[in-house]
């Protein structure tokens, strides 16, 4: 199955073809815009489907979770082997009434390799809850773990962990 076509002006793409689950193109001519040619390449049709650059959500923890002590793994996903050109990991942190002698850390880790850290020092007590988003990109095409692990460096702090969320780009 295949297609070609040309339009006018130098906005056209000249060739692709459809074969085994991927669109080949042969020449995309110049643009109005610029002056480079994209030669021949090829894009997958979930690509097409999602739109180069766009996210797909992979995973969706939403559930609250709250721990007063240090803890591996609060939450967790098991990422399997892909083909996306990056993996995006956020997550919604905080606490409620940090005191003076609490500080506390939150770390990403992609197979036990932190990518993010964000420490919460507090110089004196609070008396509110605060919330953070804490977020990192890499690249992660290997089956891989992902963690979201608390670290309570003095006192019982009352910590939160309000999501997971981890997306496949494109």
């Amino acid at each position: 199955m295949g297609f070609s076509g040309s339009g006018p002006g130098p906005n056209s793409i000249t060739t692709a073809m459809l074969q085994a689950g991927a669109v080949t193109t042969t020449k995309i001519a110049n643009n109005a815009v610029g002056s480079g040619q994209l030669g021949a390449g090829a894009v997958t049709l979930a690509a097409l489907a999602a739109g180069l650059g766009n996210a797909v959500l992979l995973y969706d923890d939403e559930t609250e979770i709250t721990a007063s002590v240090t803890a591996a793994s609060i939450k967790s996903y098991s990422l399997p082997n892909n083909n996306y050109t990056k993996i995006l990991i956020q997550a919604e942190v905080g606490y409620d009434l940090l005191l003076a002698a609490e500080n506390i850390s939150w770390d990403i880790q992609v197979g036990g390799v932190t990518k993010r850290h964000l420490d919460v020092e507090c110089g004196s007590s609070s008396g509110f809850s605060r919330c953070w988003p804490i977020a990192v990109t890499f690249v992660q095409q290997t089956a891989a773990s992902i963690a979201i692990n608390l670290t309570v460096n003095a006192g019982t702090a009352n910590c939160r962990i309000f999501s997971l969320r981890v997306y496949g780009i494109v």
